[in-house]
């Protein structure tokens, strides 16, 4: 079997190459059963009674994803990879409309919010 995925995102350099990475180990992944597909039986799903629903006051455990600190250096290499493609006058905009003339004046709670910005400059 073979399965095709194309997928056009625009991701920070990080992103493209972690599904890069991912990519080319779903590449070389070798099969981890050793009986053909066919005679594998599926299990036959049982319809869920209304009991098995959970009433509204349930409470349902669910963690909380971890969010990753942006740091000055990776802000820091996305501006700057911008100004070295032509950019710069779209970067210095940006830094103004945090309210800074230069980067390090931003606050780290806004590097975030100035990468996503950065990374919608085309």
């Amino acid at each position: 079997m073979h399965i095709n995925i194309d997928i056009n995102i625009k991701a920070s350099e990080e992103i493209t190459n972690s599904l890069l990475t991912l990519a080319a180990v779903l590449h070389n992944a070798v099969p981890i059963f050793n009986v053909n597909p066919k005679a594998i039986e599926l299990n036959q799903q049982r319809p869920m009674k209304n009991q098995e629903v959970l009433a509204p006051n349930d409470k349902v455990e669910t963690s909380q994803p971890e969010v990753k600190e942006i740091t000055l250096q990776e802000v820091r290499g996305t501006l700057a990879r911008l100004s070295k493609n032509g950019k710069q006058e779209q970067v210095k905009a940006l830094i103004k409309r945090f309210g800074a003339t230069k980067l390090t004046e931003i606050p780290k709670e806004k590097y975030g919010e100035l990468l996503s910005e950065a990374n919608s400059i085309n």
